[in-house]
């Protein structure tokens, strides 16, 4: 499968990356580092152990990638945990919110390990 075809299945727009990246060497180079890197496993971490400012700058650095990869989807999820945990503890669970991530996360990684 191309990046092309890997990003038509996840959803994203592969020709606005472009516009930013340039190249589609430089997309695939960072859609596989994103790949294998584990941005989920921090955020759960952090939540688990009530530690919400570790758990804010993880969900804050994935929505950050997921930007500049044009997953709009994966920040869209992000971003709204993101700002429950600005000012620290949520005022309401966030557990369905860190599932979706997680369902997200999971979901893009299994297309980009189909990569040629």
């Amino acid at each position: 499968m191309t990046v092309r075809e890997c990003y038509e299945l996840i959803g994203a727009d592969y020709d606005k990356v472009l516009g930013w990246l340039v190249d589609d060497s430089f997309i695939e180079k960072f859609i596989k580092k994103f790949a294998v890197s584990n941005y989920y496993q921090p955020i759960e971490t952090a939540l688990n152990e009530d530690d919400y400012e570790s758990a804010f700058k993880n969900v804050h650095s994935l929505k950050g990638v997921a930007a500049n990869l044009g997953l709009d989807k994966l920040f869209e999820v992000s971003s709204e945990l993101c700002e429950e945990l600005r000012h620290g503890k949520p005022d309401k669970d966030v557990s369905g919110m860190l599932e979706n991530i997680r369902k997200e996360h999971d979901r893009i990684i299994k297309f980009v390990r189909n990569l040629d």
